[in-house]
């Protein structure tokens, strides 16, 4: 990695969300907005009411597993519009959306279609907009596009359909994308992540780095591999 004044100067240039458990502190030397990550309505509200002083952003995070109930499952627009309404009881709280793409499995859609299709199809990406679109609260929609980095113009071409979408709604709502470590559909490589970057850096506002580690938030996850993104960030902050 860059030396960390190298690194924490690169990072300083734009705002860093880094997600800590609820306590949790931030890694000393880098400026960043202490983040939490919620995966039903409930967990958010508890953010809004008890987070705590520090922190500054919270991600909203339903997904197709046991902890997000299975209503804000099936109507996930409904639980975003709820979470930023609670938002707005929090001056200055910045709310990120990120309905996970395997949402599509309890959704109706086109049978035989892929995941990434059906998330298009059913414009989840467009719901997310909808729901922070003239909200009293500053925002992020986060593509979870991490299944789609293996195939860099797979990758590019999700993440430019759903930002399209997004910004058909709310024009000037930033958009994330994600990338990993280790998905569970492969261990990807230093090239392939910097390929993915290449083709959609234009597009998107930034990106959500995960650094998963095996466990039941990502069973199928592969091994857990700091080193794969402090490549990742060197190799962002210091071209050659």
């Amino acid at each position: 990695m860059a030396s960390p004044a190298e690194l924490s100067s690169w990072l300083s240039g734009d705002r860093l969300l880094e997600i800590v458990s609820p306590g949790g502190r931030l890694v000393p030397g880098i400026s960043a907005t202490t983040t939490i990550s919620a995966d039903s309505y409930q967990a958010a509200s508890s953010v809004v009411v008890g987070g705590g002083l520090g922190v500054g952003a919270l991600i909203y995070d339903p997904e197709h597993w046991k902890f997000t109930p299975l209503a804000e499952q099936e109507n996930p627009f409904a639980a975003e519009k709820l979470v930023v309404a609670k938002a707005t009881t929090r001056p200055h709280l910045t709310v990120v959306l990120a309905p996970a793409l395997d949402l599509t499995s309890v959704l109706p859609s086109s049978p035989g279609s892929t995941a990434s299709a059906a998330y298009l199809q059913l414009a989840l990406a467009t719901d997310a907009g909808r729901a922070l679109a003239g909200a009293q609260v500053p925002g992020f929609v986060e593509l979870q596009a991490q299944s789609l980095e293996l195939d860099s113009g797979a990758y590019a071409a999700f993440v430019h359909t759903a930002v399209a979408q997004v910004h058909s709604v709310a024009p000037n709502l930033p958009v994330l994308a994600g990338l990993s470590t280790a998905p569970s559909v492969g261990m990807p490589s230093l090239k392939q992540l910097l390929a993915d970057v290449r083709e959609t850096v234009g597009k998107v506002a930034g990106y959500w780095l995960n650094v998963p580690r095996p466990g039941a938030y990502c069973p199928s996850c592969g091994a857990f591999d700091p080193k794969l993104a402090a490549s990742l960030l060197d190799a962002i902050a210091s071209p050659r």
